[in-house]
């Protein structure tokens, strides 16, 4: 009987998923970067990628996606979907504002009855000028940055960060995904860090690289390919010293993961 029950649960469960509705709109919207130093991006659910262009402006594209138990519900769900975009003193903030979840319960039965099918996301893409200065806060999404210049702190909880070809500072952290993080040209004024929880750690630094180096694993290795004075190693979990004549601390720490420095 126990097993009946079950089955006919997870049966009910898998219609809901297959008449489940699905919509999808796009927010697009180019702001004048006249005045504008920096930008913050806010999101929740979603891949958020930003690159450089030539032009003196910011464009935001958004694709928000929606699926729900009925049309009706979905169409309520999208209405709720909201892309903020205010400037202030100089400083552009973006906030993704999704509809609450009508359901006060977490548990197996409130999703198999209310909320398996339902869930709101949504993907940036960002263009900005090639010098801008950018805080990127998510939760379920992977973080990328391409080609640009400034100082960035990315953040997720479950997604990988990458930051490619970069000129200035990065501060990267996760807990469920790799850090990926090259630099065409490093600032030697600031500190970085970068740490994840479950992930590898790789940044790609110029040769002529002067800092600071610390890096901890639990369960993993470490390999730095740049010249490096140690101070200290052990196990092969730990490593610090100075790489070439030593500056600004490059700090990188994972628990499950492998870490490795090379060269850009």
């Amino acid at each position: 009987m126990k097993r009946l029950f079950v089955f006919l649960m997870l049966t009910f469960a898998l219609v809901q998923s297959i008449q489940a509705a699905t919509l999808e709109e796009t927010f697009k919207k180019r702001t004048d970067a006249k005045g504008l130093t920096d930008i913050t991006l806010s999101n929740t659910n979603g891949n958020i990628e930003v690159s450089s262009w030539e032009r003196d402006e910011i464009e935001v594209i958004a694709y928000k996606k929606v699926r729900a138990e009925s049309d009706e519900r979905a169409e309520r769900m999208m209405s709720s979907v909201k892309i903020k975009i205010e400037d202030k003193d100089g400083s552009l903030h973006i906030e993704t504002i999704l509809p609450k979840n009508r359901h006060s319960g977490d548990g197996f039965f409130t999703w198999l009855f209310n909320g398996g099918s339902s869930g709101a996301s949504v993907n940036y893409e960002i263009k900005i000028p090639k010098q801008m200065d950018m805080e990127i806060h998510s939760t379920n999404g992977a973080i990328t940055v391409t080609d640009c210049k400034g100082d960035f702190d990315l953040s997720t909880t479950n997604g990988k960060i990458r930051a490619e070809d970069i000129a200035g500072t990065v501060q990267a952290k996760s807990t469920n995904g790799s850090l990926r993080i090259s630099f065409r040209k490093i600032s030697t004024e600031q500190d970085m860090r970068f740490r994840t929880t479950n992930g590898s750690i790789k940044l790609y630094l110029p040769v002529n690289t002067n800092a600071d180096f610390e890096a901890h694993t639990t369960n993993g290795s470490i390999k730095c390919e740049l010249p490096l004075t140690e101070k200290y190693e052990k196990s092969r979990k730990r490593l610090e010293g100075e790489i070439n004549n030593g500056g600004a601390l490059i700090s990188a720490r994972t628990t499950n993961g492998s870490i490795r420095v090379m060269e850009y």
